[in-house]
């Protein structure tokens, strides 16, 4: 694996929400293949914000936004979607299908498979969230957390070169929780994850960014980041 490539790079990214408020400003930010980047901060920083850039929902008034060295632009958004699986914070913006094996084949039915490879696609992803007897139940019948561990399997199906997840562990019950952390430290899969659960990120992530108020205020190691006891204070992480 080569550690330098850049799977993600973000350079001088602004974004302003329609109300004109300045949700993103000056943003630069590089991921390399194998990181595991933290994505830290406020409710209201930019971290939800940034992620939804990184395949195509929210365009900057400036800046770049390159995925695998593509442009995040019109042109290249099929591309950018196969490479980017994109977990949302609330599972029922991402769950719209009848069935949760619907809700997992959607992509994948996308992508032009054949219907065996689907549904080996779909068997394998649920069961890796543990929800491997559920693809006959309705999504919006279920629990929030097994909400979240259909929404994954989502993406992981797709087989996406990047993972970013927006506060996958919220509402996770323990054992979930603890096998979710387990799995995602188990795969070398480059990850970008927007989360409070310190940790959690403590223990995936290699890399942090804290935000604050649409700008990157900090981006090093976790030993850097949470070496550095004013910063935590500053930024309410400690």
């Amino acid at each position: 694996m080569n550690r330098d490539e850049k799977m993600i790079e973000i350079k001088d990214l602004f974004y302003k929400y329609p109300d004109g408020t300045n949700a993103l400003e000056d943003v630069n930010l590089d991921v390399c293949k194998g990181d595991s980047v933290a994505i830290l901060g406020p409710n209201g920083a930019g971290k939800t914000t940034l992620l939804l850039h990184m395949n195509g929902i929210l365009s900057g008034r400036s800046g770049l936004v390159n995925i695998c060295g593509l442009a995040v632009n019109k042109e290249n958004l099929p591309k950018v979607r196969e490479k980017v699986g994109l977990v949302f914070q609330d599972p029922d913006d991402q769950l719209f299908m009848p069935t949760v094996f619907d809700d997992v084949a959607f992509g994948l039915i996308n992508m032009g498979l054949e219907p065996d490879e689907i549904r080996r696609r779909v068997s394998d992803a649920l069961k890796l969230v543990d929800m491997a007897d559920y693809p006959e139940r309705t999504s919006h019948h279920l629990s929030y957390g097994e909400k979240k561990r259909i929404s994954l399997a989502t993406v992981l199906c797709m087989d996406p070169e990047i993972l970013v997840m927006d506060e996958p562990t919220g509402n996770l019950d323990p054992r979930h929780r603890k096998e979710f952390i387990c799995f995602l430290k188990d795969t070398d899969i480059t990850k970008v994850i927007a989360s409070h659960d310190i940790d959690m990120v403590l223990s995936i992530c290699n890399k942090a960014a804290v935000f604050d108020k649409g700008r990157i205020v900090a981006f090093d190691t976790m030993d850097k980041i949470f070496g550095d006891k004013e910063l935590l204070k500053n930024y309410g992480l400690d």
